[in-house]
């Protein structure tokens, strides 16, 4: 990002120089001696009363000749203005979204009377200290623990929509509504889908793509921006002619960049810019390619075409070239293999903001996992733990390689040279030797289907 000064012309005035003009214009023509002049000396009674009036003419400079021009701006705006901005292109920012995910109700044992767990019961998560808030979910649809049975798993969604509704595995356990006969709660897996309000820089990055980007007839600049639109997105990667002509892969993460646990907001971008026309489910495993492709039922399907399958390595596109009842027949391409149960989806109709026949394949990536480790060899004053008084900055070095990694969209290599950077941009930092990747001196290659993250930093020493 350019510096704002770099290229617009400030004129601004230091308070100096206006006390400067001030001070000359109350005795403009008169001398020391005669009976009208002032003394404007600092501390005086005339320099005590205007100097406020000098400072907010200093500060009025400041804001039209820089903060004013700037706000003009998309790349330097802030805050309201940026808004402004945004409305301009029909964008604007996404507001925070409420985390969901799923809580099991525990009786303790095989109940002989049901005990119903109605809609809006609360749960909450327990603070690890006294300063911490709950974090408190609501159940979203009612249900009940039956005859025989001993547990429930319902749906919730947080309160408060923010980012702290992501909460772990087992971090729910807390019943806030009473209801008798249960002993526990707890969430088997983690929630997921709470993000902020969209941040100024994530929102600008939007507002300059629209602007740079010609719009309306399926660029790459039109799938990134709509899908950086929808809520909870937080990165995008796109890839054209993905599974052959007419086939476009889209492939997003949360706002930390990590993979969706729920398919909420897979299925939401997937029906914005490609609705399928129909869907089913595979019966059956299958290694690709395949032929035939056996399914629960192919009704709504085309007589001949292609179908999305999500499988748990990624998307794939089969064509087909007739069908019966419950089977695709004549199914040529994709790659490895489809278990029994997975979404066999067609689209390209037109039917969403994609552009008529492109089949557009909406995921979310598998983790790729990435090892760091090298020697450092810290300044004078400086150690990794900070031991003997000296500064630590092995915390400093962890946020500064996670950051980079962090920021990596879905599909994006890790670069030896630029986690060797990360080092250097650390205080305190004299040398460093060895670095590994994965137990190897390169860049880590990550495929279209995977996201890179810091899975350990421990070998740095």
């Amino acid at each position: 990002m350019p510096d704002l000064n770099d290229f617009l012309p400030i004129a601004t005035e230091t308070v100096s120089s206006i006390r400067a003009r001030m001070d000359a214009d109350i005795n403009a023509g008169l001398t020391p001696t005669d009976p009208d002049y002032v003394d404007t000396v600092e501390g005086g009674i005339y320099w005590d009363l205007t100097q406020l009036a000098a400072l907010e003419i200093g500060r009025l400079y400041d804001l039209i000749s820089t903060e004013a021009l700037a706000a003009t701006f998309p790349a330097f705006s802030w805050g309201d203005y940026l808004d402004l901005h945004g409305e301009l292109v029909g964008l604007t920012r996404k507001d925070a979204t409420a985390a969901t995910g799923t809580v099991t109700f525990d009786a303790g044992s095989v109940v002989s009377v049901a005990i119903p767990i109605p809609s809006g019961t609360q749960v909450a998560t327990v603070p690890v200290s006294a300063d911490d808030d709950p974090i408190v979910f609501r159940v979203t649809v009612g249900g009940s623990i039956g005859v025989g049975q001993q547990t429930v798993t319902l749906a919730v969604v947080a309160d408060e929509a923010n980012a702290f509704g992501n909460v772990a595995a087992n971090q729910i356990e807390d019943l806030l509504s009473p209801i008798d006969g249960i002993a526990n709660v707890f969430n088997a897996a983690p929630t997921s889908g709470g993000t902020d309000v969209e941040s100024d820089e994530v929102y600008r990055d939007r507002i300059l793509l629209d602007w740079r980007g010609s719009s309306g007839a399926g660029t790459v600049a039109d799938y990134q921006r709509w899908a950086l639109s929808y809520p909870g997105v937080g990165f995008v990667t796109v890839e054209a002619v993905a599974f052959g002509a007419g086939t476009v892969s889209v492939v997003i993460t949360d706002s930390d960049n990590r993979p969706f646990a729920s398919p909420t907001v897979v299925d939401g971008l997937q029906a914005l810019l490609d609705p399928p026309q129909a869907q089913t489910d595979t019966t059956g495993s299958h290694t690709l390619p395949v032929t035939p492709i056996n399914v629960v039922s192919t009704t709504g399907f085309d007589a001949v075409g292609k179908v999305f399958l999500r499988t748990p390595t990624g998307p794939q596109v089969v064509a087909y070239t007739g069908k019966t009842g419950t089977t695709f027949t004549g199914a040529t391409g994709g790659t490895g293999s489809v278990p029994a149960g997975t979404d066999v989806l067609q689209g390209g109709k037109g039917a969403g903001l994609a552009p008529i026949g492109a089949i557009v394949c909406v995921s979310t990536p598998t983790l790729k996992a990435v090892t760091v480790a090298a020697t450092v060899t810290p300044e004078s004053g400086y150690t990794l733990d900070g031991t003997g008084g000296t500064i630590a900055i092995r915390a400093d070095l962890e946020a500064a390689i996670r950051d980079y990694m962090d920021r990596l969209p879905p599909g994006a290599d890790v670069i030896f040279n630029h986690v060797l950077s990360r080092f250097f941009a650390v205080t305190g930092v004299s040398d460093v030797s060895g670095l590994l990747l994965n137990g190897a001196a390169a860049s880590v290659v990550v495929a279209s289907g995977e996201v890179a993250y810091a899975s350990s930093l421990a070998g740095i020493a």
